[in-house]
């Protein structure tokens, strides 16, 4: 094994801990309460975040997103650089989803609001913040007016020409 991959290796295995055990998967299929299920995990930040914001499904979406969201952060900050490419890669198509949504919210005049590192429509998640492209980028395109105006920061940006 290359030993710029092994320290990783070991980084990675304790970074395992924070998924889902199949104990908790199983618990929730029998009914159990998400909250009550996840509260003394490595979810507990993420529920604290958004329990008295949102609630029922609401809620489960947003936690889980937003826990994905740091733990690919995670992965990518310890991955040694040859690597760092193809996370960054994934994590971009996430902000593609979010330019294209705050773009359709302008044709179709949803309104959408960017907090927590994710993006909402009727305080409903709908997309995540992945961290490629900062959180104030994506507060800036949302408060355009319309879209030519979203397509010439984008060009500004580095997102080609419009």
């Amino acid at each position: 094994m290359d030993l710029m991959y092994a320290g990783v290796f070991g980084r990675m295995q304790a970074l395992s801990y924070n998924l889902i055990s199949r104990d908790k998967i199983e618990a929730l299929e029998n009914g159990a309460d998400f909250v009550e299920t996840f509260k003394d995990s490595s979810f507990k930040q993420d529920i604290d975040l958004f329990f008295n914001l949102l609630s029922g499904i609401n809620l489960v979406s947003a936690v889980l997103n937003s826990h994905l969201s740091r733990m690919i952060k995670e992965v990518t900050r310890v991955m040694p650089q040859p690597s760092k490419g193809l996370i960054d890669a994934y994590r971009s198509r996430w902000d593609i989803e979010n330019i294209n949504m705050i773009i359709s919210s302008k044709l179709t005049e949803n309104k959408l609001s960017v907090k927590y590192d994710m993006i909402f429509v009727d305080n409903s998640p709908v997309g995540v913040v992945s961290g490629v492209i900062p959180m104030e980028f994506y507060q800036i395109i949302n408060e355009q007016k319309d879209i030519s105006t979203i397509l010439n920061y984008l060009a500004k940006y580095g997102y080609g020409g419009v």
